[in-house]
């Protein structure tokens, strides 16, 4: 089944685990999410030292 949707319909969980599948789907978006700002933050670091990188370059 995908993990951030409730899935293609075919499966069907039983009473007992009704509640699973909805579970299931809000954990994939809150992965979604901390995935998304885990690669931002990567991101914003690595371009803050390029940046400081070329002004000690521009000022040297």
């Amino acid at each position: 089944m995908n993990f951030a949707t409730l899935g293609y319909g075919d499966v069907v969980m039983s009473e007992k685990h009704k509640l699973l599948g909805p579970l299931e789907s809000l954990n994939g978006i809150l992965m979604i999410g901390v995935s998304t700002s885990a690669l931002m933050n990567a991101l914003q670091n690595a371009m803050r030292r390029t940046l400081k990188a070329l002004e000690e370059q521009e000022g040297s």
